[in-house]
């Protein structure tokens, strides 16, 4: 009886060891397939960047699932502070305040379409409202190129940086072959992100932050 239980003890850890061996290899395999590459257009003027103000993400088509938008913003979030970074998600309704304020109501029969970007008083309103220094603002564009037997998808996802005066200085782009409703893609996307704005933006590297955290 010994013996058996040992032997199923043995099947049962080498099971375990696998099957994390497996999920490495292709979060790895992931992370090398997906291309990430980030601009400054500041020259490192906000090296030092305090505050983060985060908006959630957009999602092109809007018709997409919602959830994996969320799970990007709120994965985003998590590796910025994993990093150091002070983020705070911005407040939609100053937004739709400042915005409303802005657009002057026309006679026209049609409805305007909602633009994607934020102008520069919203950002600048947004920021001071919020005490942030930086505006992190994105979407995530999501094609199904395959069907149920062989998936394929085609994924972008762009994310831009806007200063205090609603000036654009910085962009962060991914492409990749995975969608993001895969909370494991997600999170790799989230990631990846996160490194990109830490070396150009945060004022310490997490290096340091680890090293004060022990």
């Amino acid at each position: 009886m010994g013996q058996r239980l040992q032997i199923f003890s043995t099947i049962v850890l080498f099971s375990f060891l696998f099957s994390i061996s497996c999920s490495t290899i292709r979060k790895n395999y992931r992370t090398i397939r997906t291309d990430v590459s980030t601009t400054d257009f500041s020259n490192g003027k906000f090296g030092k960047t305090q505050k983060f103000v985060l908006r959630r993400i957009n999602q092109k088509p809007t018709t997409y699932i919602s959830a994996a938008r969320d799970n990007l913003t709120e994965n985003l979030r998590y590796f910025l502070i994993k990093k150091g970074a002070n983020v705070e998600i911005a407040k939609e309704d100053v937004i739709t305040q400042v915005t409303n304020s802005a657009n002057k109501p026309e006679a026209n029969i049609f409805t305007p379409e909602k633009p994607t970007e934020l102008s520069k008083e919203v950002i600048k309103e947004l920021l001071s409202q919020q005490q942030g220094e930086l505006l992190l603002d994105g979407y995530i564009y999501e094609k199904d190129l395959g069907n149920v037997i062989d998936p394929d998808f085609s994924t972008g996802i762009i994310i831009k940086v806007y200063s205090i005066d609603g000036t654009l200085v910085g962009e962060c782009i991914i492409g990749s072959f995975y969608s993001t409703s895969d909370f494991e893609v997600n999170q790799i996307y989230a990631s990846l992100i996160a490194d990109k704005i830490a070396q150009n933006y945060l004022s310490y590297s997490e290096k340091w932050f680890n090293f004060f955290k022990k």
